[in-house]
């Protein structure tokens, strides 16, 4: 009888130990292969690490690499870790909805960029930072805010101004007002930023700056700093220059209010009316796409203008006005 009982029991152990060593395997093999295609990804040039790059899915093959990236990031050299997070970033934002700025609404992988701002290696820090800044959706960077404030205040990260700036929070004012070190590294950022967070004196101080300067591509960079505000006062402050008749250069010539309209696109990413069209539609349909951003202008923002429209897009300088060149 206790023979017998003895080997069932040692049947059941067998049994039930059978199954985690299984599925452990099973696990192990997975992880191997995970790991040798993100080996063969970062042997791959930066140039070719892009979503629907022929060598990138020669490597990748059906596998979801949104996933593999999320997974395995984390992989032990900080060069590496700033690689994959890179791509990842670009194979996560969002393509579909046309929108040209912070496309990136992915609440996995804006954790993911939270590690690395925690990171203890300043280059990759320093990425998140950026990507954090200039690609994660507002909604997103606002909700993990308590956590972007902490990292950085821990940090003493002073890349991270504008970022702070982004976050909507009231402990992030308190920091660039009380620590002095983001002061010292730019204090024209600290104000930007702080202007976002709701500073009315600062506010006024970019707006006016933009409205008096003349010199069209420093005008071109300030209007980026209205944008990065985004108030209802900064956007009529762009949207007042959307009749000027301006001529840049920047690999052919434009009309000034390209950049402008771009800007605005910045503020309000979600705007529809401000979305590029493509330069063939542009030159095809004439002033229609000027015209459409115009009268979401008037209806959205109120803005009105006491000169006429010039011709919406140039290739060449217009006759007898050269182009001004920085």
């Amino acid at each position: 009888m206790r023979l017998r009982i003895a080997i069932v029991i040692f049947m059941l152990s067998s049994f039930f130990l059978a199954i985690p060593h299984g599925v452990g395997a099973e696990q192990q093999g997975a992880s191997k292969e995970s790991s040798e295609i993100i080996s063969k990804i970062l042997a791959l040039p930066e140039t070719v690490l892009y979503p629907g790059s022929k060598p990138l899915s020669a490597v990748v093959g059906d596998r979801d690499l949104r996933r593999l990236l999320l997974d395995n990031w984390r992989v032990d050299s900080p060069a590496g870790r700033q690689k994959l997070l890179d791509l990842l970033v670009l194979v996560a934002q969002d393509r579909t909805t046309g929108r040209a700025h912070y496309r990136l609404n992915d609440a996995e992988v804006a954790s993911a960029l939270l590690s690395a701002l925690d990171d203890q290696d300043v280059r990759l820090s320093m990425r998140a930072t950026n990507l954090l800044s200039t690609a994660l959706d507002e909604s997103l960077v606002r909700f993990y805010a308590g956590e972007i404030v902490r990292i950085v205040k821990e940090h003493a990260n002073t890349d991270a101004i504008l970022l702070l700036g982004r976050t909507g929070s009231i402990e992030a004012v308190a920091l660039l007002k009380d620590d002095k070190r983001y002061a010292a590294a730019s204090q024209r950022k600290v104000e930007l930023a702080l202007a976002k967070l709701g500073d009315a004196e600062f506010q006024a101080k970019f707006i006016q700056e933009f409205a008096i300067r003349r010199d069209p591509r420093k005008k071109m960079q300030l209007a980026n700093d209205l944008a990065y505000i985004g108030s209802r006062q900064a956007c009529r402050a762009i949207a007042g220059e959307l009749r000027s008749p301006e001529i840049i250069r920047a690999g052919a010539s434009y009309s000034i209010r390209v950049f402008y309209i771009d800007s605005l696109s910045k503020a309000l990413p979600q705007e529809k009316a401000l979305r590029k069209p493509k330069e063939e539609d542009i030159r095809r349909n004439g002033d229609s796409y000027y015209d459409a951003v115009e009268k979401w202008a008037i209806g959205a923002l109120g803005v009105s203008w006491d000169k006429p429209r010039p011709p919406f897009y140039w290739m060449m300088p217009e006759p007898g006005k050269p182009e001004r060149e920085e």
